[in-house]
């Protein structure tokens, strides 16, 4: 009797077909800025993903997508130049991602074979380690599919796209994944030159590794060839590596808000005369800019931004530089229809920012979806003055969604004062806005405040600090603590980092570098006491 190898068999016939399709590479330059075009060791970023595209089997055409399009029109040239090249498989990839593996991308090929894949694509991996793999026939049902998207045939490609227009209708597709044998993904590295951070992250890489590595690498970096793990293990290992620029600035513009919360600490009280000058912030947002490049600064450090009398400059100021955003978390009292219209023509003048970033983002403090509890989380025991405050927010927030759509978010700050409401808020806003709100966790700040919290969502194991690897704290007199809840500690008598400097009178690149001492404390796996007094950790902004 004689027996069928059903596997060897199959990928005796999976191998033989590889070995005859047709593959071509679009890589899209779109979004390839002045950074894919400095050199990381000799080569630039455009030179070393065409470097890896060359050495791709079965390739019949490469193609580069030179100008910013939308996926529409990059749908049609897929198409367009499959038709010319007789192509059986696209591969499309990012011009600004210099350490594209040939290794996964082989395995990429082979899984959409093997499986008769749709769709596949590397899981685990930080962004820029492997491409996308289409079928031709998917993308001809996907550029049927985008007509009815007006996002899509509209906006600039990003990163993502393809997949989120997939998971519009994701069970109509066939999607394979080849995995990573680790999870790299709640690292947030992103290995494309796309932004001056992440161009300072992957030269630092390569820094790295080439001191670790032998002579014969001194003078040359084959990304293409290296062992992925080797390059993803090193980057996140290393402080220099993860912590590059500040991504989210918190600016004190204004000293406290008008109506503090019960999860507000005692510098929240407001005082109409302790604010930051116009002229010192715009001093400020140029540094920024300058330090950073991309950046989302929010105007909220303890104080609500809309009590600045020059909040519409400030505004103007900011999006003067296209990598700029604005994050403004307010109670939404101050808010009216002629600063709405004011607000909306800044951003109509000042044009599209770069990276597909919004404007402005909006965040109302609700916290409540009760007048009665929403007087009590802010020490109003007048019910009419409670309800005349709570109507207006409410009110603001339709208001601002009116002329911002999807950036205006109502926030509940979640504590044992409010628990019972979470989840009648969480579905008239899900029904309002469709999952366009935020649940915040609380944060007692140290120790300053009560432990009002619900539940411990910590992860099991900790890891370093977010806030300490990308943000920076800005007071109102310049002063920058290592972090947010530095300021606390100091006054509950944990602290143990000093001020990294002042904004108005140090550069930003020493500010950032005194921060670095904290963040590789983490890496170390080493807390300070004032560390381990604080939770905020494994929270994430921008």
């Amino acid at each position: 009797m004689q027996y069928l190898e059903l596997g060897s068999t199959v990928y005796s016939i999976t191998n033989r077909y590889y070995s005859c399709m047709k593959n071509l590479i679009i890589l899209y330059a779109g979004e390839a800025g002045k950074y894919a075009k400095e050199n990381i060791l000799g080569q630039n970023a455009i030179s070393r993903s065409l470097q890896w595209a060359k050495q791709i089997s079965n390739v019949c055409a490469i193609k580069t997508i030179e100008n910013k399009q939308t996926l529409k029109d990059v749908f049609d040239y897929m198409l367009k130049n499959a038709l010319e090249y007789e192509a059986d498989t696209i591969i499309f990839a990012h011009s600004e991602c210099p350490f594209y593996s040939t290794t996964i991308t082989e395995e990429l090929l082979q899984t959409q074979l093997k499986y008769a894949a749709e769709y596949t694509f590397a899981d685990g991996f930080p962004y820029g380690i492997a491409p996308e793999v289409l079928n031709i026939g998917t993308v001809k049902i996907l550029n049927t599919l985008i007509k009815d998207k007006a996002d899509f045939c509209t906006n600039p490609i990003s990163k993502n796209s393809i997949f989120e227009l997939m998971q519009t209708d994701i069970n109509s597709f066939e999607i394979e994944t080849v995995l990573s044998k680790k999870d790299y993904r709640s690292f947030r590295i992103d290995f494309s030159c796309d932004t001056k951070r992440n161009f300072l992250l992957c030269k630092q890489l390569v820094q790295k590794l080439v001191q670790n590595e032998t002579q014969s690498m001194q003078n040359t970096f084959d990304a293409a060839n290296f062992n992925m793990y080797t390059l993803c293990d090193e980057a996140i290992n290393t402080a220099s590596v993860l912590r590059t620029l500040p991504a989210y600035y918190e600016v004190q513009i204004v000293k406290g808000v008008k109506n503090p919360t019960i999860y507000d600490t005692p510098n929240m009280q407001y005082e109409p005369n302790n604010r930051m000058s116009f002229e010192k912030l715009a001093i400020l947002i140029d540094k920024i800019a300058d330090f950073s490049d991309d950046a989302v600064i929010s105007l909220s450090l303890f104080g609500d931004p809309l009590l600045h009398p020059d909040f519409v400059k400030i505004v103007k100021k900011v999006l003067s530089y296209k990598s700029l955003s604005l994050l403004i978390e307010t109670d939404g009292i101050e808010i009216t229809e002629n600063l709405i219209n004011e607000i909306t023509q800044i951003i109509k003048e000042s044009g599209n920012r770069n990276f597909n970033m919004e404007p402005i983002n909006w965040i109302i403090r609700l916290d409540s979806i009760k007048v009665e509890t929403y007087g009590k989380i802010r020490n109003i025991s007048d019910i009419a003055m409670a309800n005349i405050l709570y109507q207006k927010a409410m009110r603001t927030v339709l208001l601002l969604k009116q002329s911002f759509k999807n950036v205006v978010y109502p926030q509940f700050v979640r504590m044992t004062d409010n628990e019972m409401e979470m989840e009648e808020f969480y579905r008239y806003w899900d029904k309002q806005f469709d999952e366009k709100f935020i649940i915040q966790k609380y944060d007692n700040c140290t120790g300053l405040l009560k432990d009002r919290t619900v539940a411990n969502l910590e992860p099991l194991k900790r890891t370093p600090c977010w806030h300490l690897c990308r943000d920076m704290c800005i007071l109102i007199d310049g002063t920058v603590p290592v972090c947010k809840e530095a300021v606390f500690a100091k006054q509950v008598g944990k602290q143990q980092f000093p001020d990294c400097g002042n904004a108005f009178t140090d550069s930003m690149h020493q500010i950032f570098a005194k921060g670095m001492q904290a963040f590789q404390s983490h890496l170390d796996g080493k807390y300070s006491s004032q560390c381990k007094a604080c939770d905020e950790y494994y929270t994430y902004n921008f």
